[in-house]
Formats: C-alpha cells, sequence, structure tokens
C-alpha cells in the first residue's frame, strides 16, 4: 500500500487525485492533506481519509478547523 500526501487537496488536482484513490482503496493510504483556507472542504475529507496530517496555510482558517476538530490529526500551523 501506497502511502499518499495530497497538497492542495481541495482544489480541482486535489480533488481528482482523491477521486483516483477513491476508486483504489486497497492500494492507497492518505496520510496527509493540505489546503490554503477552504477548511470545510478539507473538514470533508478529513472525516472520509482520516489521514494523520494535516496542512492549513491560512491561520485564521487553521484555528477554525482546530476548533471543529475532536480527533488525532496534527495540525500544522
Amino acid at each position: 500500500m501506497k502511502r499518499i500526501a495530497i497538497l492542495g487537496s481541495t482544489g480541482s488536482i486535489g480533488a481528482s487525485a482523491l477521486e483516483v484513490i477513491r476508486h483504489f482503496p486497497d492500494k492507497f493510504q492518505v496520510v496527509g492533506l493540505s489546503t490554503n483556507y477552504n477548511i470545510n472542504i478539507l473538514y470533508g475529507q478529513m472525516k472520509e481519509f482520516h489521514p494523520r496530517f494535516v496542512c492549513v496555510r491560512d491561520r485564521a482558517a487553521s484555528i477554525k478547523l482546530k476548533d471543529r476538530l475532536k480527533t488525532r490529526t496534527t495540525l500544522f500551523v
């Protein structure tokens, strides 16, 4: 199994990469996701893929996401 980190997971290319991963769950494991500021999409991706690491570039958005989280995901600010 390949472990994958998707940089820019909320954009069109990142979303397309996650769509491929959805079709091959036995071949890929998402371990990291990142976004600039779109925490609503990122939050949904986190619920689906359960990454260990998450990065949000925008500090204000990262604080809002941190308030929503109740998991053991590491959040890099």
